[in-house]
């Protein structure tokens, strides 16, 4: 029983990093399309401050570690988040090419995109920050 409470909590900690991670794709996202970047390459950077911002949530409140935040943990994290992020972009660009009003408005694009490779996220973020 208490395996599934800490479980349950596991996924309600890493929906509210996904969820903020999403906020912050979203608005980096759009910082990038104002200054005139090209949906494709405004992604790069967004898509790495939502992955800083969940990397911070989820090893403090999602799987609790008590070590020290380290830069090579972080690389592991964010090349482990890289399969994610290999599903959120293709999904990503699909959808901005095949709907006309995802093209006009790229930040409806993350919806779809960020749910596709949130499975892979938990489950590769699950192994790296638990151990």
């Amino acid at each position: 029983m208490a395996g599934q409470a800490a479980q349950l909590r596991q996924y309600g900690f890493f929906a509210v990093a996904g969820a903020t991670g999403f906020v912050v794709d979203a608005a980096i996202l759009s910082v990038g399309l104002a200054f005139g970047m090209p949906p494709w390459a405004a992604r790069v950077p967004s898509f790495l401050a939502a992955v800083a911002t969940t990397w911070i949530i989820n090893r403090s409140l999602t799987f609790r570690t008590a070590q020290r935040p380290s830069w090579r943990e972080f690389l592991r994290y964010l090349a482990a988040m890289s399969f994610g992020l290999a599903v959120n972009y293709t999904v990503f660009l699909l959808v901005i090419w095949a709907s006309d009003i995802a093209s006009a408005w790229p930040i409806l694009a993350l919806v779809p995109a960020t749910l596709a490779g949130m499975v892979l996220n938990f489950i590769t973020s699950r192994l790296i920050l638990s151990r």
